[in-house]
């Protein structure tokens, strides 16, 4: 069981193994010496009066002047070893995950001085044999809003069938919309 406790001098939270409990060690913030109280009760065992509190002795103020860093000694492999855990880092801690940018569509509604284009091809709306080309337009002019298109243009394009390799002709719609 692990013991949890904060250092006298400077408020740190430090944990501890249970076998650490009454040595005195370097507090790693502050480099004070802090002694590693006994195991910490209960709330439970306290409300009912099983164990009795002990006094509060108030820790003497800090020294005006910070004490030089402390050298650390070499770790020798025992099994009394006390195990120290203190996050701390003086760096900017980076992003891990980056949010994504925003949709077309909810860019358009916030930002009007930005202009965007959207293309929309026919052949990129063909859903077994079904051309849902018309309702992808119209869906796409409802989200952004009739307000924020500046303009539409039919655009004509040539590519290559990847089954039959001929060339087909197909259409599509570039609009351009504030946002």
């Amino acid at each position: 069981m692990d013991i949890i406790f904060q250092c006298t001098h400077c408020g740190q939270e430090l944990e501890v193994d249970s076998g650490a409990a009454g040595t005195v060690f370097p507090c790693p913030s502050c480099h004070n010496d802090i002694v590693v109280p006994s195991e910490v009760p209960d709330e439970e065992e306290q409300s009912i009066g099983l164990i009795e509190e002990e006094p509060m002795v108030e820790a003497a103020p800090p020294k005006a002047d910070p004490p030089a860093p402390a050298v650390p000694l070499p770790i020798e492999d025992t099994e009394e070893d006390s195990k120290l855990s203190v996050p701390f880092s003086k760096e900017k801690t980076k992003e891990l995950i980056e949010k994504p940018q925003k949709p077309l569509e909810v860019a358009a509604r916030e930002d009007e001085k930005v202009f965007r284009i959207k293309t929309i091809r026919r052949a990129d709306c063909l859903e077994l044999d079904k051309d849902t080309f018309d309702e992808t337009v119209s869906d796409f002019i409802q989200k952004v809003g009739q307000d924020h298109i500046i303009s539409m243009h039919p655009i004509n394009y040539s590519t290559v069938d990847s089954v039959s390799q001929k060339v087909v002709n197909d259409y599509g719609i570039m609009i351009v919309f504030r946002g």
